[in-house]
Order: structure tokens, then sequence, then C-alpha cells
């Protein structure tokens, strides 16, 4: 059995407040949805709350709630339950794939061995049940794995198969002297002190006295004398408990006639039964106590619940943790996003990042998805969806935002147009009836929006697929214009808008899907057509040689050129300017030597995403390879983040955004978002004073000092107070970092440090100081 240990802090957030520290450079964030709360357990100081890629921890000493994630330590995604032993404190979390964690303290211990022995067909782990020795018994698709909790080791494995049957053990309980398991093929025991029958499911006797004996019961648990499983139907409402004890026969329980039993726990002397409408609590006669179903005025499908000190803990499938006490129900707010998904990343004015949930399939069709998006600001999320009444459920595949505004935005519809935001609230639809935007042209009821763009006269430029006259611009004074922007685009039935971006020149530079890219000059004055110019870009020499017609990425970095992430990896285009005068711009491709070899840059990747960072360097994202980070010129490897070198959830990588100001860097993938706080921001247009975090430092600060406000490309000199040269570093856009080291790689001692610097041609001066304290 192979280990890997992690240690991790938590991120501690105000439940009120949400007061949150400062990011360090390097470090990372999980930006997890606890709206979906698959699973509950509990320890004697803290509540645990299982989502599908996370930990929400509530603690109930201060009421403060954290998280436990990649980032602090969390080896796999996609948990199937959690729980806890008392004895030998550890939260043992559990994973679909067979992957288990053990977390105890600060540290956490990974149990890849399920994993390891490569199992033909599914490892996932269904249920736990932990015994008083701090063993636990995990029911899994092929069986029963048990694994001594206190040392982390695999003690045995059931396998249930047995000649031509294969069965999932869906539970496992300890019930006077036998082991029983319920599974999708009736519910087994065998005797606990005979390892030879243990380890021959042909051996196991089948209860044949329950009624649909042979049928799926997806939960077995012990409630005092009482051996107590549900029949799983999945079929409304035919779910049902049956229990017996020592000695009895089977017998119905006749007011647990439900659908979808999803789990049977005992807390507190009573016996919970969660299921898809409700949970019921009863006592050590099956008497039904209380009924729990709070209604939040929203579809919500229940997944499990617990009782601690009378006070019941829920979790939902849109309501996230939920607590009752005395009738009255409250959720457990936590700042996130509504969901794990963020198919366009969008900056705003204000520092605000936006994330979209819809978009549109691989044929560009709609995926009719109405989770609606969110926005980030200030260390807070804001949710808008039609179940917290933001708009309509009718409104779907919200493909990207654009902020125009600190307190308006535009959100870009695949289907239903052009929505209006203002003050944080919905203001409008811009649709066929009170705009020029037009239907599809084989469609009566669909307007392809997705993408809309400003320009720096404040024109807001709206991509309108499938139609006639590709773009529609919006005017500062609230007319719209319509833009034909040349037939050489492609037939308007078949004519898509996947992306677009508007240079500092003026023009647009837009993607086609599979169809390669199309430039567009609209001119001085955007309603004369004389003044438009056009070209189409393909793979040939002589038509801008792109490395292949699927583009879908594209990027103006600070020099002005224009990077593109293709199937076949990035290229740029050196003198955008020319394209249209030059027939022989083209796209070029970075060749560098690695190894004694010449190779083209990513040439084998699939590029989603590209991003540049204030100090001009190159932020790639990949479909199966994670996070490239290169220079300004793409000549050299600055880091490569993946899931296996670093927290990042996911190596598909669906979309990257940078706050400039910030230097934090978004990254949405196919598990979440998530960010990380870069060594660049955008320099300052002059420098006039600068930010220097953390000051003082402290003995016990490991990490480097940070530097915020320059102008980009800044020298910076830091001596000692009697003017000794101590280190010269140069800024990265607006921000510089110091290693709080010598010229000789020493750290330096106890003093007050000054910084000074100076632009690129010496004309911007400015200063600041720092107290290093050491012990």
């Amino acid at each position: 059995m192979s280990r890997r240990f992690l240690f991790f802090l938590f991120l501690l957030f105000n439940v009120g407040g949400y007061a949150q520290s400062r990011l360090r450079i390097g470090e990372w964030k999980d930006h997890t949805s606890f709206q979906r709360i698959k699973s509950l357990t509990k320890s004697k100081d803290a509540v645990y709350a299982a989502s599908d890629i996370g930990i929400l921890k509530y603690d109930l000493k201060d009421n403060s709630v954290s998280q436990i994630g990649r980032v602090q330590g969390l080896s796999d995604l996609k948990i199937s339950l959690i729980d806890f032993d008392e004895n030998s404190n550890t939260l043992v979390v559990a994973y679909e794939n067979g992957n288990i964690d053990l977390i105890k303290g600060r540290e956490i211990t990974n149990i890849p061995d399920i994993v390891a022995k490569g199992f033909i067909g599914s490892s996932k782990i269904n249920e736990i049940s932990i015994q008083d020795n701090s063993t636990a018994y995990f029911a899994t698709d092929f069986g029963i794995v048990l694994v001594d909790l206190k040392t982390g080791f695999s003690l045995e494995s059931y396998l249930f198969n047995s000649g031509n049957v294969s069965l999932a053990a869906l539970d496992v309980a300890v019930y006077r002297d036998s082991l029983f398991a319920s599974t999708n093929g009736g519910v087994f025991k065998a005797p606990l002190n005979n390892q030879a029958i243990l380890a021959d499911f042909s051996r196991w006797q089948q209860e044949r006295s329950l009624p649909k004996f042979d049928k799926a019961f997806n939960q077995i648990e012990v409630y005092g004398d009482y051996l107590i499983v549900n029949y799983f139907s999945n079929q409304y409402p035919n779910d049902s408990l049956y229990y017996k004890s020592s000695n009895a026969d089977w017998q119905r329980l006749d007011d647990a006639f439900f659908y979808q039993n999803r789990r049977l726990r005992v807390y507190e002397g009573k016996l919970l039964l969660a299921n898809h409408f409700a949970t019921y609590v009863y006592d050590e006669n099956l008497n039904r106590l209380r009924t729990l179903n709070p209604n939040f005025g929203i579809f919500n499908e229940f997944f499990d619940c617990l009782l601690l000190n009378d006070k019941a803990w829920m979790g939902f499938s849109n309501s996230g943790l939920v607590t009752e006490a005395f009738g009255d129900f409250a959720p457990i707010d936590y700042n996130g996003p509504f969901y794990n998904v963020g198919f366009k990343l969008n900056e705003g004015p204000g520092n605000t990042l936006f994330a979209t949930t819809g978009g549109y399939n691989a044929q560009y069709s709609n995926n009719f998805n109405n989770r609606g998006f969110y926005s980030y600001q200030n260390g807070q999320w804001k949710n808008y969806n039609h179940l917290l009444g933001s708009f309509s459920d009718s409104i779907v595949d919200l493909v990207s935002v654009t902020g125009v505004s600190t307190n308006k935005f535009y959100v870009n519809s695949w289907g239903d147009g052009l929505l209006e935001f203002e003050n944080g609230s919905f203001k409008k639809i811009h649709w066929k009836d009170n705009s020029p935007l037009e239907v599809r042209v084989e469609f009566n009821s669909q307007i392809n929006v997705g993408f809309s763009k400003l320009d720096l006269a404040g024109n807001l430029w709206v991509s309108n697929s499938y139609t006639d006259e590709l773009f529609k611009v919006l005017r500062p004074d609230q007319t719209w214009l319509s833009v034909d922007i040349g037939s050489a685009y492609g037939a308007r039935e078949k004519s898509t808008v996947t992306d677009f971006i508007i240079t500092s020149s003026g023009a647009l530079w837009i993607t086609q899907g599979d169809k390669g890219l199309y430039v567009f000059h609209p001119g001085a004055d955007i309603s004369n057509p004389t003044d438009y110019q056009s070209r189409k870009l393909g793979t040939t020499e002589s038509t801008g040689g792109l490395p292949d017609l699927q583009v879908f990425d594209l990027v103006e970095d600070l020099d002005g050129d224009i990077w593109i992430g293709t199937s076949k990896g990035p290229a740029v285009f050196y003198n955008p300017d020319f394209i249209f005068e030059d027939p022989s711009e083209s796209a070029q491709q970075i060749f560098i030597e690695q190894d004694g070899n010449v190779q083209i840059v990513l040439e084998t990747e699939q590029i989603n995403a590209i991003e540049v960072d204030g100090g001009n360097r190159k932020w790639f994202g990949t479909q199966s390879s994670g996070v490239f980070v290169f220079s300004p010129d793409v000549s050299e490897q600055i880091a490569h983040f993946t899931s296996e070198n670093s927290p990042l959830l996911s190596n598909q990588i669906t979309d990257i955004e940078i706050i400039n100001n910030t230097g934090e860097v978004f990254i949405s993938s196919s598990a979440g978002i998530q960010s990380f706080k870069s060594d660049a921001t955008q320099g300052a247009e002059s420098a006039k004073t600068l930010n220097v975090y953390p000051n003082p430092i402290r003995p016990d600060y490991q990490g480097n000092l940070t530097i915020d406000g320059f102008v980009a490309e800044s020298k910076l000199k830091i001596t000692s107070s009697d003017g000794r040269l101590v280190q010269e570093v140069e800024s990265l856009g607006g921000r510089a970092t110091w290693n709080l080291k010598n010229y000789d790689g020493s750290p330096v001692g106890s003093g007050v440090y000054l910084i000074l610097s100076t632009n690129e041609d010496g004309s911007e001066v400015i200063s600041d100081r720092v107290l290093v304290i050491r012990n």
C-alpha cells in the first residue's frame, strides 16, 4: 500500500461577513459549490457536509465555516460519501472510483488500494460501516473491503461474484455474529468468525424469507434489536422498509412506503430515513416522531440527514446544508458559486469576474441549460438563476457576460437573445420585438447571441449567429445598427460566431467554430459600409496559415500581437494591422529547442483558452494537459500546472480569465472553478504609491514580499537602512516580488529595508519601505 501525506490549512470564513485573508503569491483557492450536499457526518466539534468535489466543515464551537478541497489536500474528485470515526478521530472520505482519504487533524492519508487493484468495472464506494474498533467495512460495486482506520491498511476484500453471478454491495452492517450486505440482487449474510465463508461469496446465505428477496436493497442498518433494510425500486412510490428482530421474521414498516429511500442512519437513539422528498424520524419502537420537509420555494431532493443535540442537519440537492430546530429551518450560508460549472469566464469593471454555466454542444446547437450564471467581486459570489428568482427558467444557454460599467452588464444567450442587468437585477431581454436581433434562419424561436464586446467608442457589438447580418451594434445613445460583415464569412444558415475580440486598432477577430478565422474592420464610421474591410483566414499559406481550422480562443497581447488557440497548439499573428494589406501575413507557430531538438510549442495540444497576464506572459489552457505558462515570446516555459503536480481540479481546461488589477488567475475546468495568485498585474499608467505586503514581515512568515503599483517593467533596488544595496528585481507588469534574500541567497536580517523604483526610461521614481523582524 502506498501512502501520500498532505498537510492543509483550513481557510476560515466568517459566516456573516466572510472575512478572508489575502491570497499570497503562488497560492490556490477552490471556488466550490456547496448547494448540492450528498453526504453528512459529524464529530464532537463539527458537522461535515460533502459535495461532489469538496467538504464543508461547520465548527460547532465558533459557528465558523470552512472547506476541505483539493487545495487543502483531498486526493481526488467525485466524493461518494463521508463518515467519521470518533474512536480514532478520523474523517473518512470515499470516492466514486474507490479511492479513500483518511483525515486526522491536519494530516491526510490516501489509501489507493482499491483503485490500484484495477478491478474490471466500477469500484464505486456505496456505503461505509464503521465498527467500535476503528475498522470499517466499505460496500463497493464489486464487494466489501475492510480497512483499519487507525493504520490506514486494507485488511480484507470480499468479492461478490460466484459463477455467472456478480453483485454490487450497496450497504453493509454487522448484526449479532454475522456480516450482512444489501446488494442489487438481495440481502446476504456470512458468519463474522469464518474467513473461509466470508472470502467465498458462493457460501454466503441469501435472506430468502425477505419479500422481493432477489431485488435491489440499497440500505441496511442495525437499530437496537432490529435489522432494517430498504427495498429500492426507483419507482414512485414503491420503496419499502423491512425489519426483523433476532427472534422474528421480516416485517414491513407500513408508514415507510416512499420514493427513493436513500439513507438509513441512527443518531442519538433515533432512526432517520431520508428519501427523495423528506426525512422521517422514528423511535425505538419504529413509531414515526417527526417529518422534516422544509419548503424553500425551489425544487429540492433530500440526500442525507443527521441529528445532533436534537437539532437536525440536512443535505439537499439545491439548498445545500440546512438545519432544523423547533420547526425552524435555516440554510447554512457559504460563499461560493451555485454550481461547479464555468463555461466561460469574463472580467468586468471593478475587478469583477463573471462565470456562465450554459453554452452549446460540439455542433453549436443548444444544450438547453437553465443553470444561469454568477459573479465574483471583493471575495463575494453572487448567483443568478431561475431557482433564485433571477429570471424565468425558460432562459437557457447563457454563454458569456459583458460588463459595460460598474452597475451594468449584458448576458449573452445561445437562443434567448441579450439579457440586460442593471444594479445587480434583471432589467429586460433584447429580442426580435424590441431590437434588430434576428431569429435563426431555419428556426422561428431562437436568437443565438453568445458573445458581445464593447469597443473604445462605447459601442456594444453583439454577435447574432445564423442570420443575414451577423453583428448588431447597440450604440451609447441606445440606438441599434445592423452590420453586414461580408459574404466571404459563409452561408448564413451555417454561419456561427463562436467568439470574437475587438483589438486596440478596432478590428474584430472572429472565430467560426471549425471554419477558421474571420477579420473585420468597420473603419472610423461604423455606419458606412464603404469603410469596411474583411478577410477570411484558413490553413493555406496564402489564406493565413492557421495550424488548423478549429480555433477555440484568441487574445491580443500587450504588444498588439494576436494569439490563437487551435486543436494543434497556439499560433501568433505578429503584424495584425497588415492583415488586409499583406496577403502573406500569416500565423506563426513557435519553435523552441529542447534537449537538442527543435520542436513546435504545444503542437499536440488542443488549446481551449489563452490569457495574457500583466507581464505579457501567455497562459494556455488545454483539453487534457492542464495549464501551461510561457514567457512573453513563448520561448520559455515558466510553469505547467496539472492535477498531478498541483491542486488543479482537472486537466481539462474550459476557460481562463485574469483579473488584471489583482493578478488573480481564474481557471475553469471540467470539474469546477479555482483561482491562483499570480506574480504579475497590469502596470499602472503612473506610479504614485506602492502597496507593500505583508508589512511588517514577522518571524513565522514563509513566502515572498509582494509590491504592487508599478508602471510596467519597472526596476527595483532594495537597500538596507544604511544605503547598502541588498537586491535588484524587475516588475512583472505592475507587481514585483522579493524573496527576502541578499544577492548571495542568504535571508536578510531584521531591519528596515528601502524600496526604490524607476520605470524603464527613468521618468517615474517611487519609494517605500518594509520592516523585517527575525527571531
